[in-house]
């Protein structure tokens, strides 16, 4: 009996650990969501902007993001934004 205990002991832990791992995950789903939006968002306001209206523009209509290049040596590799200035 002891060991039947202990078994469903065991399987409640497994199934909590399962729940709060979707969980976990459709948070960040919806947090990946919101950033799309709101990166939209400030698209949509750069593209109102003299300054940077045509790189708004490029940005909306690549679709799959942006990424730097550095117009003095291409082949270098672009600074990290996480890098320390």
């Amino acid at each position: 009996m002891s060991k039947m205990r202990d078994e469903l002991d065991q399987t409640r832990r497994s199934l909590d650990t399962l729940v709060l791992t979707r969980r976990a995950e459709g948070t960040a789903q919806l947090q990946v969501e919101a950033y799309r939006s709101e990166n939209a968002r400030l698209l949509s306001l750069l593209a109102k902007t003299p300054e940077f209206n045509n790189f708004a523009e490029f940005a909306i209509d690549s679709g799959a993001g942006v990424r730097y290049m550095n117009a003095t040596n291409p082949s270098d590799k672009a600074p990290s934004p996480n890098q320390n200035r």
